[in-house]
């Protein structure tokens, strides 16, 4: 929002400035359904009735996002999902999700062969399918991985690998605790790349709305 709030300043067609407000005014809604979110929990477990959920819109809206936070072109992420992937949730929550995993591993692709064009294999894909009842989503990234050891250990709450100031360990945490609630499973793996997939695991829903 701030980025584009500066673009605004700069920008003298009239219509790119009516497309940067319409997105300013998108991602404020989004923090006001977040934060909402977020009060209902802490109050009496209250929340908005979850809801179906496109994989596909909701990724894409995730992965702008990450794009226009961290400054990035568009070949840091490639988006390998089908439309019509549909699963239950609060879809501003699973936005939440998928921008904390993205976020994630860029850093981690960042840290690992730093902020630098690595030629035509995209650093971060996304990849989603389905599997009889269930849907398989992936984040793959060609980053420095995640230990053994600690694949058990970093969805806990303030667990974190990073340096002091830059991780609070609560990314992951908030991330298991949101997917737990959709009725869906995460864990980590070693990608075919030798970096970190993330593999998350949804109850698919049907066009009605009902469960697999």
């Amino acid at each position: 929002m701030l980025s584009l709030a500066e673009a605004i300043d700069a920008e003298e067609d009239p219509e790119r400035v009516r497309f940067f407000a319409r997105e300013i005014v998108g991602y404020a809604e989004r923090i006001r359904d977040i934060v909402r979110q977020l009060c209902d929990d802490a109050s009496d477990g209250a929340s908005p009735r979850a809801t179906r959920v496109d994989l596909a819109s909701a990724l894409s809206t995730a992965a702008t996002m990450v794009e226009r936070s961290m400054g990035l072109d568009g070949g840091w992420l490639s988006l390998e999902v089908p439309d019509g992937l549909l699963v239950w949730g609060r879809e501003a929550e699973l936005e939440q999700v998928f921008v904390n995993l993205m976020k994630n591993a860029v850093q981690a692709v960042i840290k690992r062969h730093g902020d630098l064009n690595l030629g035509e294999e995209v650093p971060v894909t996304i990849r989603g399918e389905r599997r009889g009842k269930q849907i398989r989503l992936t984040v793959d990234d060609r980053g420095e991985g995640v230990p053994e050891e600690h694949r058990m250990s970093i969805f806990d709450p303030f667990f974190t690998t990073k340096a002091p100031g830059e991780g609070t360990g609560l990314g992951l945490n908030i991330t298991y605790r949101i997917l737990s609630r959709c009725r869906a499973a995460i864990h980590v793996e070693e990608s075919v790349g030798g970096g970190a997939s993330f593999v998350l695991t949804f109850p698919a829903v049907d066009e009605s709305g009902g469960l697999q």
